[in-house]
């Protein structure tokens, strides 16, 4: 036998019996009958989107915003204790055509499936050194506060949701609301049901949601004083709501324990609805162009508790703006409310145009 054809020969023996004490050493690690534990089980959820709701992509009907799924998404299913505490988190993607009403996700379900599951919409993703897991940062930002869901933890049963943070990139129409800037802010939850399935060609169990919104948006149509705005930056716009000369609280922040526990929300809230407008590179917002007539998107979120705006509630409204670099600093203008509305997750509240004129 040739030198090299040896030295193969040799090298398949050595291999042979590496592999051979590998596998001997495997099997006395792992006492017999005894298997090892599952990671989780591959499994499927069908997502349904129900009713109208606040999602990625838009489409305005009246006064309400409705949506299909887009050709890629991802949800995080939770499992949830008796106490509301969190014990599992698991994310499940799509990849497929757009323009589905329900969807069939993938994903590895780590969880009991006797135990509560909730589904969120955006999935959420761990971040910091805590354990604390958020919906995605916006893109284009270095801030954490830039998430409308922050501090969902294995073991605890609270975390912060707050759309104060979010930005609008761009003038006018739904498109505005379809940035990346604002994905974080269009969340859907629901409860899932664990479905069996007696077909022997598919899998013994898998998850159906129908996701519902919690979010709704206000719509908000201004003309600005073309020789003192236009050509500007604006960084932000923001909604005071107020029942004579005392702030009036809504979108309350309390929302998520309730939504992972049953019990009461706590009473925290906020007065204000916001959307900051421009873009951001690192933490450094780079305001929007004004125009004479622009269109913003305020997404907030109405709880089951939510206040009737109106005569009977908060009777006005006050609009404010700021402004960047420019030195003419923050405006303001107020909007008396006539009708009573109460406000509801998934619908748009449409202003007539709100005017800023030179002070």
């Amino acid at each position: 036998m040739e030198e090299s054809q040896m030295k193969k020969f040799c090298y398949i023996i050595l291999a042979g019996l590496m592999l051979t004490a590998f596998a001997s050493c495997n099997k006395q690690s792992l006492p017999e009958g005894e298997l090892q534990p599952a990671k989780g089980i591959p499994m499927e959820l069908e997502a349904t989107i129900g009713g109208p709701q606040t999602k990625v992509e838009f489409y305005a009907d009246g006064n309400v915003l409705k949506s299909k799924w887009s050709s890629y998404e991802a949800v995080s299913v939770i499992t949830v204790a008796a106490d509301g505490s969190v014990k599992t988190i698991d994310n499940f993607t799509f990849h497929g055509n757009a323009g589905n009403s329900t969807i069939t996700l993938n994903g590895t379900f780590t969880g009991d499936l006797s135990d509560k599951i909730v589904t969120l919409y955006p999935a959420v993703e761990e971040f910091g050194s805590e354990g604390k897991y958020g919906s995605p940062i916006q893109p284009g930002s270095e801030n954490d506060n830039m998430r409308a869901i922050r501090g969902i933890k294995i073991g605890e049963s609270y975390c912060t949701f707050t759309l104060l943070d979010f930005t609008q990139a761009s003038n006018g129409g739904t498109q505005a609301l379809g940035t990346p800037t604002q994905q974080g802010a269009t969340v859907m939850s629901g409860d899932c049901e664990v479905m069996v399935d007696t077909d022997p060609s598919h899998k013994p169990n898998y998850l159906k949601v129908t996701l519902k919104p919690l979010t709704s948006v206000f719509k908000v149509p201004v003309t600005f004083d073309e020789e003192y705005f236009v050509g500007k930056k604006i960084t932000r716009v923001m909604l005071t709501a107020y029942k004579g000369e005392n702030v009036y609280y809504f979108d309350p922040s309390g929302q998520w324990f309730n939504f992972f526990s049953g019990d009461p929300a706590p009473t925290s809230a906020s007065f204000q609805a916001r959307i900051y407008t421009g873009s951001y590179e690192g933490t450094t917002l780079t305001g929007l162009e004004i125009e004479k007539d622009m269109v913003f998107y305020i997404p907030f979120m109405p709880a089951g508790n939510a206040p009737v705006f109106g005569p009977d509630g908060a009777n006005k409204l006050v609009f404010s703006i700021s402004t960047s670099g420019t030195g003419i600093g923050s405006h303001k203008t107020t909007v008396n409310l006539e009708n009573n509305v109460t406000l509801e997750a998934g619908k748009v509240y449409r202003f007539n145009t709100v005017e800023f004129k030179k002070p």
